[in-house]
This record gives structure tokens, sequence and C-alpha cells, in this order.
């Protein structure tokens, strides 16, 4: 039921192929797959940041089987290219390794500025070991000199989201259940937990079924975007409505006549792109 991989935004002046992930070393003397015939190259000092305390999807559910903006990726790619000549690019593949507090920094190559008022634009992509992408990051440079290392800002990963689960339990997800991404069949929700007056939250996770339950604010956390509620209706013209809190919790409040209620949610990426959609039925719990 997880949809296709988004790929990451681009910026506007910066189009670029990013290479597919080939595995690699742990360091950055992997040759570019393109050298910039001309403006020269240079090198990068780059910490990445990934999110820590990540779970995983039940493998009995039905999706597929479990293998995030996550630490237990396999590979990133790092490629970079030029604001004022695109065709100038770089890309290598780095072991995903990192330390203790959820960062690794790397060195890698990157393209210098053929101009004193060129941009240097890098890119970075967590794969799984299987190709999926898992989450991107991305930074620019001004002026980098060829033959130079220069010092990057730190980049933190932002999960591209297969999918959105549903939870009363933030604590260990204990009912946890991914959403369905079929209009015409949505998840119906109805834990007998909404009545004793307990928030459903929404939970992005990747395509790795990696997932992130991140108290005490439940959003944009880490790298990880907000899942929302675009749309409802209620049955048979109802009054039965989902409303937000301030910590992203899901407050469902049934009508006299127990009218359940249907929820498209959606989760857009730091560059307001859609990168999923999935439905749920709000059913009035028989408790």
């Amino acid at each position: 039921m997880i949809g296709p991989t988004r790929t990451i935004a681009v910026l506007a002046t910066a189009a670029i192929a990013l290479a597919s992930c080939s595995g690699g070393g742990s360091t950055a003397s992997v040759a570019p797959h393109t050298t910039p015939s001309s403006g020269g190259r240079a090198q990068a000092t780059i910490t990445v940041k990934y999110t820590q305390g990540m779970h995983r999807l039940k493998s009995s559910a039905t999706r597929r089987s479990p293998r995030f903006v996550d630490p237990y990726g396999s590979t990133v790619n790092v490629s970079s290219s030029s604001s004022t000549n695109p065709s100038f690019s770089t890309s290598t593949s780095i072991v995903v390794a990192p330390a203790a507090d959820g960062s690794q920094t790397i060195l890698a190559p990157i393209v210098s500025s053929p101009g004193p008022s060129d941009t240097t634009y890098i890119y970075v992509v967590e794969y799984d070991s299987s190709g999926d992408q898992l989450s991107t990051g991305q930074a620019y440079l001004s002026s980098v000199q060829p033959g130079t290392v220069v010092q990057a800002p730190p980049i933190t990963l932002n999960m591209v989201v297969a999918g959105v689960a549903i939870t009363t339990d933030t604590q260990v997800g204990g009912d946890l259940t991914p959403l369905s991404q079929n209009a015409a069949s949505p998840t119906v929700w109805a834990s007998c937990n909404i009545l004793a007056g307990r928030a459903s939250y929404l939970i992005p996770y990747d395509a790795a079924n990696e997932y992130l339950l991140d108290p005490p604010t439940y959003v944009g956390l880490g790298g990880i975007p907000q899942a929302q509620v675009t749309s409802q209706v209620a049955d048979n013209g109802g009054t039965s409505r989902i409303s937000t809190d301030v910590n992203g919790g899901l407050h469902i409040t049934f009508d006299p006549s127990g009218d359940g209620v249907n929820g498209t949610i959606q989760v857009f990426d730091i560059y307001g792109n859609l990168e999923t959609t999935t439905y749920v039925y709000f059913q009035y719990p028989s408790c």
C-alpha cells in the first residue's frame, strides 16, 4: 500500500539529475561521475544530521516487508551543481555511519564556482539497501574556489514520506495502523479511546516503514513533516467533525446520530510539494 517514492524538490535555478545509488566506500575519494570542463573542483566538509529514535511498522501489516530520515539507511548520495551552468556536477555515494549523536561528518567532492557570483548547490539523498529514497537535504555555498576545502552548513535530512499511520498511543504506538492510500476503501478507525477523549495522532513513515514517535509536541520535529487533514465529509449530511489541537492530535466529535466522518490526510515536503495522500473513516465505536 506504500505509494511510489517521491522525488526531491530542486531549486529552480539548479536543475540536476541525481545519480542513483551505487554503493561505495566510507570516504570521499570516489571520483565524481561528471568532471566539470571548466571551473574545477573543490571539496566540502558536510555534517549530515539523521533523526534518532526510529521505530518500525509491524511486519504482519499489509504492506511491503520491512527492511526515514533514519540512521538505518544504507548510503547517502552527495551531489553538487553550479547555478550558472547545471552541466557542471559531481556525485558520490558514501556509507551511512552516524555517530552516537545521530550525525555524520563527511568529506565530498563538489564543483567550484566558475565566477564570483556563482553558487554551488549541494544535495544529500539517503537510500536504503533497496534503493528507496528515505530522506533528503540541501545546502548552498557561494564563491567556492578550485582546489579548496570548504565547510558547508549542517544539513538536516527531511523524511521522504511514503505513507501515514494513525495511533492514540504516542509512547509505544501500540495501536499504530497504516492508513489506506485508496480513496474507495479508507482505513476504518473506531478506537474506543476516541470516546474516552484521547486524541489520535498521524505518524508519517518512509519507504523502509520507519517512523518516529516524538513527544511532547508531536509535529514537525527532526525533519519529520506534519501530516494534516485537508478535507472531511460526515455521513448523510451529518455534523460529525474532526478537529486538530496545537500538538497535532485529532479529536473526533460525533453528532447525536453517530454519523461517521471521512478524512483526507496529506503530507507536504518542506518546499510545499505533495508527498502522499491517505484516507481514514472515523466510525462511532461500539465499546
